[in-house]
């Protein structure tokens, strides 16, 4: 690599132009080049590159190598995200069990760590509850409320311990954007106002945006990332379905047949830790829905 080149990291790209992070703590805009489309690689927000001055008639920067990226998230699109806080309410809205099952595969499928934050946990202190319950089986969970601001203490040491680019996910709605002011108030992050007639709640923002979170790395703001986009998700990797669920693994190889799909066999010890309440209904019933969703589409 040329001495001339530079060293950072894609915060933001936005019609083909890409704010690039230098190590030293420059930013620089930058263009791609068109190597990067004849290959049909798109930067992402996250990506760690280097980046050259162009030579000749070529005005400004220039992205000329991305680094080989740990995880990569299709949608939104982004890069090297560690750590994912898969946020659902405890009510209003009423979680969706199912939706936020398939949340957490997804981020275990793109490589990068879920974490689960039950918010609004002073309008429902049961159903949190019954959430952390659920959740904590296999996960580490948080509880928050945005009447208690000294709740979000602890996800802010988790994330000074454990992560470098974070992101949140979740449902329109269940307080994603007043945790993340409540977490980084610098930030100023729009906050999403819910749509009374049908609790879906309105995007603020259009394009991923990495800000520094003041800990030491970053957070990304992560229009779309919600569990409304699932609808059409695809686990790349459904052979691993099994292992997305974290509280199965302790059973792994120790069901009655091999093979075993953890559906209905008998013998399953899946299906026994369930009814010894081991494991949450819910949790094995979206096991079983996306497993079925998965073999009928091969």
């Amino acid at each position: 690599m040329a001495s001339d080149s530079l060293h950072g990291m894609i915060t933001c790209g936005t019609g083909g132009l890409y704010t690039v992070l230098l190590d030293g703590g420059k930013t620089l805009k930058c263009k791609a080049r068109g190597v990067f489309r004849i290959k049909n690689i798109t930067p992402l927000a996250g990506d760690t590159v280097s980046v050259r001055r162009g030579e000749r008639d070529e005005k400004g920067y220039f992205i000329e190598k991305i680094d080989e990226r740990k995880t990569v998230f299709a949608r939104p699109p982004m890069a090297n995200v560690d750590t994912v806080f898969v946020t659902v309410a405890a009510d209003e809205p009423a979680p969706n069990l199912f939706y936020t099952d398939k949340l957490l595969c997804s981020v275990s499928d793109a490589g990068a760590t879920p974490v689960v934050i039950i918010t609004k946990t002073d309008v429902s202190p049961e159903k949190a509850k019954e959430l952390k319950k659920i959740y904590s089986a296999g996960y580490t969970v948080f509880l928050t409320s945005s009447s208690s601001p000294e709740t979000a203490a602890p996800i802010l040491e988790y994330i000074k311990t454990n992560t470098h680019i974070c992101a949140f996910a979740g449902a329109s709605g269940v307080g994603k954007s007043t945790l993340i002011n409540t977490l980084f108030p610098s930030l100023t992050l729009k906050t999403g106002e819910i749509s009374e007639k049908s609790q879906r709640g309105k995007h603020t923002t259009r394009t991923v945006t990495l800000f520094d979170n003041a800990l030491g790395g970053f957070i990304a703001d992560t229009p779309g990332f919600t569990m409304l986009d699932l609808d059409d998700f695809d686990i790349k990797r459904s052979d691993r379905l099994f292992f997305m669920f974290p509280e199965f693994e302790k059973y792994f190889g120790k069901c009655k047949y091999r093979g075993c799909t953890h559906i209905k066999e008998e013998g399953c010890e899946i299906i026994s830790a369930v009814e010894r309440k081991e494991i949450a209904p819910s949790r094995h019933e979206s096991y079983a829905t996306l497993f079925l969703k998965e073999k009928q589409k091969h």
